[in-house]
């Protein structure tokens, strides 16, 4: 993941960041926001932000995807496995 350390946003962008955020958070089931650290999603969406991504869908799909890779929790219990 790219260090997003230091990386500065204008307030436009910024309001799409935190909308995604929530948007993307309200989406998982309780078990998987049970699971995960919300500061886990933001990093995801934060370093896709930081490769100049700044449209919410595609946002919001990086995410979920490095989620997944990740291995996060289905609600379930079990991991969902990696699309390699």
């Amino acid at each position: 993941m790219k260090n997003t350390e230091g990386m500065l946003f204008d307030p436009e962008t910024i309001e799409v960041l935190k909308t995604v955020l929530e948007d993307t958070w309200s989406s998982l089931t309780p078990h998987q926001q049970g699971v995960l650290l919300k500061t886990q999603l933001a990093e995801r969406i934060l370093a896709a932000a930081a490769e100049g991504e700044r449209d919410p869908g595609r946002l919001r799909a990086r995410a979920m995807v490095a989620l997944a890779g990740s291995r996060m929790p289905s609600p379930s219990g079990q991991a969902i496995p990696s699309r390699s």
